[in-house]
């Protein structure tokens, strides 16, 4: 459902705010969660990790926001609240309205990371954990954390 020109955000307000530059990656993890690190001036030095339950997300190439007119004016980053919840778009009334799937999923969120080079979209049923890295070998850590966690699990150890 990209894009989505009737889509409309509200910033949920975290420590990542008034990050100047952002730079988001998706970096790899369990099956069902979504790992994120976010990178820019203004915030500690080893950046923040986000991670969620997830039940879908999907990356895409900060142009194609620019160009489609996705989530505009609410979705666009000023240098205030960074993360965006979405208030109204096409994939939480995609969930509301089906009754199987709203059975199922009852209280769906739509997150949003816009970042220089990508942006980062998802929806959760819980809220986000997002940990401050305050040295590089601190986010270095995590992510090997993380993609340990994703080998046990593949491996069927974990």
């Amino acid at each position: 459902m990209f894009p989505d020109t009737t889509s409309e955000w509200k910033g949920y307000p975290s420590a990542i705010d008034g990050v100047r530059r952002p730079y988001v990656r998706l970096i790899a993890g369990l099956p069902g969660s979504i790992n994120l690190l976010v990178l820019g001036d203004g915030v500690p030095e080893g950046g923040f990790g986000v991670t969620a339950p997830v039940l879908l997300y999907w990356l895409v190439d900060e142009f194609e926001y620019s160009v489609t007119g996705h989530g505009l004016p609410s979705l666009a980053y000023k240098g205030g609240v960074y993360v965006k919840r979405a208030r109204r778009s096409k994939l939480i009334q995609a969930y509301s309205d089906d009754g199987i799937l709203s059975a199922n999923f009852p209280n769906v969120q739509h997150f949003a990371f816009v970042g220089g080079d990508d942006c980062v979209e998802f929806l959760t049923q819980s809220d986000l954990t997002i940990v401050p890295f305050h040295s590089v070998e601190a986010r270095h850590e995590w992510v090997q954390q993380v993609h340990e966690q994703m080998r046990n699990s593949l491996l069927g150890s974990g």
